[in-house]
């Protein structure tokens, strides 16, 4: 029994697990960008003045190219279905709000910190639109 359990495990359901771990869905890709931009709020949070935002700014940069290879990978993806936008707005929607509403709170503060702009370029550019 053991080995016909085994055995149906490595030929069944574990070809399963790895073809649909790299495949990305609406789904996976809001989990993804919601954890990049709580992982900007983060970093932005440590910034309080000049040498702190030159040490934010390859975090920043890094952060930006992750967000933007998820919104491409986003756009390559089929119009989600009325019903998976519903899916998606009843499991992510609270989590996308609260991100984005500690991410504005966090650019804001950064923005008016000494050097902020100055160092930070097109990346404090981007998180103000």
């Amino acid at each position: 029994m053991k080995k016909t359990l085994r055995t149906l495990f490595i030929f069944l359901i574990l070809p399963l697990f790895f073809t649909s771990c790299g495949k990305k869905t609406h789904a996976s890709l809001t989990a993804d960008m919601i954890d990049q931009m709580n992982q900007l709020t983060e970093v932005l949070n440590t910034v309080t003045d000049k040498a702190s935002a030159e040490a934010a700014k390859p975090k920043i940069d890094a952060i930006h190219k992750k967000m933007d290879k998820i919104k491409t990978a986003m756009d390559a993806l089929p119009k989600p279905t009325a019903e998976e936008e519903k899916e998606l707005r009843e499991k992510y929607g609270q989590a996308m709000r609260d991100a984005s509403a500690k991410l504005a709170e966090a650019s804001l503060k950064a923005a008016v910190k000494p050097g902020f702009n100055n160092i930070l370029g097109a990346a404090a550019e981007a998180l103000k639109k």
